[in-house]
């Protein structure tokens, strides 16, 4: 009996050190080698890519940053048809000199700079399409008038 509850401490021992291996996601080369095997935080996480961005003069037009930012990263801007007046007539807006160089900035934090505080950036994971909201037109819906 004694040696059956060793082996079920064994066990159990040797099972919890595999569960916490595969959490941590590494894998010993070597007795003072290391390496993760875990895909990295930006790849899981495409909205928190840390990139720097320079947008050159062929890009006059705010919507076409957000499409240039966008460009590579699997995400793409919701269709037009889905914007509501305000965001419309942000897209077309001529983008500031000011937001022509990001340095190491997210790609949440840079489209959030770009459309500034009147509007919300939403993601939709799913379809990974990026929705612009102006912040009047959602205040304007949550009280049930329509813009």
């Amino acid at each position: 009996m004694k040696n059956v509850n060793k082996i079920l401490i064994g066990l159990t021992m040797v099972s919890l050190f595999n569960q916490a291996h595969a959490i941590e996601k590494t894998y010993d080369i070597s007795k003072f080698v290391e390496i993760d095997v875990d895909t990295g935080y930006q790849q899981r996480n495409l909205t928190n890519i840390v990139a720097s961005y320079q947008f050159n003069n062929d890009i006059i037009f705010i919507g076409q940053a957000i499409n240039y930012a966008l460009n590579g990263t699997g995400y793409s801007l919701v269709s037009p048809k889905n914007l509501d007046t305000n965001t419309l007539h942000l897209l077309i807006k001529q983008l500031p000199e000011v937001h022509r160089n990001f340095s190491y900035v997210t790609l949440d934090n840079l489209l959030k700079a770009i459309v500034g505080p009147a509007y919300k950036v939403q993601y939709d994971h799913t379809n990974r399409e990026v929705l612009i909201i102006s912040k009047e037109y959602l205040e304007a819906k949550s009280k049930g008038e329509e813009k």
